[in-house]
């Protein structure tokens, strides 16, 4: 070593090796600001108006709204038509046909994302099924042990 210089500090490595230990401003540094970038990024993503559909957010409001408005109608009519002497899927075509209006809106708003009405029209039918099997089955009879026993089967 000559004058004046700093002596490295040294430690042991793997091996009985002698290691000098450096400082790198990139490896202390970088991590911290990946870090950041990435935060930022979701930050940015999570407030921003465009959403993985490229829709608005207020579009999206009023879509969950109109969906909201639709499944309330369905679960409304499903508990007060359940009890009819028809099958389960005839109580569920009339379900959804009550709720035509709540679906069409639906349907309206929902124009621009990337949704189809037949689509809509379907996921309408296939709720109103699921709600009145619920409510059949939470509340069974002895009449409704037929229509129960021919909807499983299906």
């Amino acid at each position: 070593m000559a004058s004046g210089e700093a002596p490295r500090r040294r430690w042991q490595g793997q091996g009985g090796t002698k290691m000098a230990k450096t400082f790198s401003p990139i490896r202390a540094g970088l991590p911290p600001i990946i870090g950041l970038l990435l935060l930022a990024a979701c930050v940015s993503f999570e407030v921003g108006s465009i959403n993985a559909g490229g829709a608005s957010s207020e579009t999206m409001r009023i879509i969950d709204d109109a969906y909201a408005a639709r499944d309330a109608c369905l679960v409304r009519n499903a508990s007060a038509m359940a009890r009819r002497d028809t099958s389960v899927d005839s109580t569920a075509h009339a379900v959804a046909l009550a709720c035509s209006a709540e679906t069409e809106r639906l349907i309206s708003v929902s124009q621009g994302v990337k949704t189809s009405a037949l689509t809509i029209r379907e996921d309408s039918k296939l709720r109103a099924r699921a709600l009145v099997l619920r409510e059949l089955v939470s509340r069974p009879s002895g009449r409704d042990v037929p229509a129960l026993q021919a909807a499983l089967v299906q």
